[in-house]
């Protein structure tokens, strides 16, 4: 089970799709700051709409990062040729004494953001429901 879950290419490249969205998000985040610092408060259409197109990208630059991520074949071959690497370390960073690399830790973050997303819609239904 864990070996499937650890080749298996979709919630590696979620992973590393969530991993660059941080520094995705925080340069949408910055450019909208620094453009937005220019633009008069009592322009407020313009500045609704630029903040509404970086939500938008924020939308659309995970989803691109990705479908170009997701390559199932080149993806497996990657990961062998790293596995391959680790066991030619030195003994001191063997992975077999227990040392996980980061392509071991990869798929356990995206389960752990999907059971964090769950957790947190779950939470909001509940409260929009405890409002009404």
């Amino acid at each position: 089970m864990t070996e499937t879950l650890i080749t298996n290419s979709v919630l590696t490249s979620l992973s590393l799709t969530l991993l660059h969205f941080l520094w995705q998000g925080l340069l949408i985040a910055l450019v909208l700051k620094s453009v937005l610092i220019f633009i008069p408060q009592n322009k407020s259409q313009a500045r609704y709409l630029l903040s509404c197109g970086a939500m938008l990208a924020n939308i659309t630059l995970p989803a691109i990062t990705f479908y170009l991520l997701y390559q199932p074949e080149s993806l497996t071959q990657q990961m062998s040729h790293i596995s391959a690497v680790l066991t030619d370390l030195p003994v001191k960073f063997n992975p077999n004494d227990g040392y996980k690399g980061y392509t071991d830790i990869l798929p356990w973050l995206s389960i752990s953001w999907i059971i964090c997303v769950i957790f947190l819609s779950v939470k909001l239904l509940l409260d929009f429901f405890g409002v009404v």
